[in-house]
C-alpha cells in the first residue's frame, strides 16, 4: 500500500491508483518517570536501609530488530551513499527471463512514450510564452503611437499567454491520465499473472476498487490508524477460502502530523479458528515499520533474534514444528523488510512490508526485475504456510 519513498512522477492526482512509498521518518517513543524523592539515613553506610516496598518487575525489554541489522544510522548512511553512487553511474540494464516481467518493462516503455508525447510542447511552450510577455511590456514603450498603451498590450498578450498554458496543461494531464491509467492496468495485469497465476481462482481485479480502511484495522496489529490507501486491490480464492489482497499504505496522526505506520501487501484469508488472538512479527532492519498494538494480543509468548511472539499459552498448540519451519523460510532482506500476521477468530492477516524498489513502480528508469523475483518467492513460501497453518486453525 513512508523519511514515507520517491522522484519526479507525472500528477497523479486524479489517478484511481496510488503510488505507495515509505519516506516517513521513524520516531522513537518516550515516556515521562517521576522518582519520588526518599530522605536518606545517616547511618547509611553503617546500618543500609532495606525498603520492604514491593519493587515492581519490570516488562522484559523488546526489539523490533532482528540481531545484526544495521542501526538506523548506518542504513541511511548507506543509502545516501547509494544515491550518490547511482548520481555518478550509466543505467543498468535487465533481462527479464520471464514473459510477464518483460510484459510488466514493456508496459512501462509505452506509458513513457505516450507520457513524453503529452508533455513535450510544454517546456516550449512556457518558455516562449516568457519571451512573449516580456516583448509586449518592452517593445511598445520605444512606439510612440501606443506607447501610453503599452501597459494594456503587456496585460492583455500575458492573460492570452497564460490561458494558452492552462488550456495545454488541461489536455495534456487528460492524454497523460489516460496513458497513466492503461499503464497501471496493463502492468498489474502482467504482475498479478506473474505472483497469482496458477494459485489461485476466481481472480478479480478492479483499477478502481480500494482496500476497505476498516479490513486493514480489524488485523488490530496497528492502533489509531486514521488513512488507508490501497490499490491493486484483488479479490479470489485459495483452496474453496476467500482471500483479500491490496498494495497498502496506512497512516497514523501524531501531534497533527501525519506518520506512515504500514507500506507492503495485506493478504487476509478466512480461517475456522476459534481461540484467543496471536500476533507473529518477524523482525526486519531499521526500515522496517514494526506493529504498534502488539501488547493487544496479550503478554509475550516468545522471543527471539529473529521473531517475537504475542498470544496465550495455548499458542503452543498452533505453532507447530512445521509451522515454525515455514516461518523460518521468511528471511527479511533489503526489500522484504518485516513480516506480521495476526491470527483471530474466523481471519488470518498476513502484512508484508517492503521498501520502495517494489511499492514504487517504475516510470523513467527500466524496471529491476529482482524485487519482483523476490516477492513471488515471498508469496510462494506465504501459500505454502496457509495450507500448513490450515492444519491447525481448526
Amino acid at each position: 500500500m513512508a523519511e514515507e519513498k520517491k522522484e519526479n512522477l507525472p500528477d497523479e492526482t486524479e489517478s484511481p491508483n496510488v503510488e505507495i512509498s515509505q519516506k516517513d521518518e521513524k520516531e522513537g517513543n518516550s515516556a515521562e518517570v517521576s522518582v519520588e524523592d526518599k530522605e536518606e539515613s545517616d547511618f547509611a553506610d553503617v546500618h543500609p536501609y532495606v525498603s520492604e516496598a514491593k519493587v515492581e518487575e519490570k516488562e522484559p525489554e523488546i526489539t523490533f530488530l532482528k540481531e545484526g541489522e544495521k542501526s538506523p544510522e548506518e542504513l541511511q548512511k548507506e543509502l545516501e551513499e547509494k544515491e550518490k553512487a547511482k548520481l555518478s553511474t550509466p543505467a543498468p540494464t535487465y533481462t527479464y527471463e520471464n514473459e510477464y516481467l518483460e510484459k510488466m518493462e514493456e508496459s512501462r516503455k509505452a506509458f513513457q512514450v505516450e507520457y513524453k508525447k503529452a508533455n513535450r510542447w510544454k517546456t516550449p511552450l512556457t518558455v516562449l510564452s516568457i519571451v512573449l510577455i516580456l516583448v509586449s511590456w518592452i517593445v511598445p514603450t520605444f512606439i510612440p503611437a501606443i506607447a501610453d498603451y503599452s501597459w494594456a498590450v503587456g496585460l492583455s498578450v500575458c492573460v492570452l499567454c497564460i490561458a494558452a498554458i492552462g488550456v495545454y496543461v488541461y489536455f495534456s494531464n487528460k492524454k497523460s491520465k489516460v496513458a497513466m491509467d492503461r499503464y497501471f492496468k496493463d502492468f498489474f495485469s502482467a504482475f498479478n499473472t506473474y505472483t497469482f497465476g496458477g494459485k489461485v481462482a476466481d481472480l478479480n481485479a478492479d483499477l478502481d476498487a480500494k482496500l476497505d480502511p476498516e479490513v486493514f484495522k480489524a488485523s488490530n496489529l496497528y492502533h489509531t490508524v486514521e488513512k488507508v490507501t490501497s490499490r491493486n486491490f484483488l479479490t479470489f480464492t485459495y483452496k474453496g477460502k476467500a482471500v483479500t489482497y491490496a498494495e497498502t499504505a496506512a497512516q497514523m496522526i501524531e501531534k497533527k502530523i501525519t506518520k506512515t505506520v504500514f507500506i507492503g501487501n495485506i493478504l487476509v484469508i478466512n480461517n475456522g479458528y476459534t481461540g484467543k488472538d496471536i500476533a507473529i512479527y518477524r523482525k526486519g532492519n531499521a526500515r522496517a515499520l514494526p506493529p504498534t498494538n502488539l501488547k493487544a494480543f496479550g503478554e509475550v509468548f516468545e522471543d527471539t533474534s529473529d521473531m517475537v511472539i504475542y498470544g496465550p499459552k495455548t499458542t503452543k498448540s498452533v505453532l507447530t514444528k512445521k509451522v515454525r519451519d515455514q516461518l523460518a523460510k521468511f528471511q527479511t532482506n533489503a526489500t522484504f523488510v518485516d513480516f506480521s500476521i495476526a491470527i483471530r477468530p474466523g481471519k488470518t492477516y498476513f502484512l508484508l512490508g517492503y521498501e520502495d524498489d517494489l511499492m514504487v513502480l517504475p516510470m523513467q528508469e527500466a524496471m529491476n526485475p529482482k524485487p519482483y523475483i523476490e516477492h513471488k518467492e515471498d508469496f510462494d513460501k506465504l501459500f505454502d504456510l496457509i495450507d500448513i497453518l490450515g492444519e491447525t486453525l481448526k
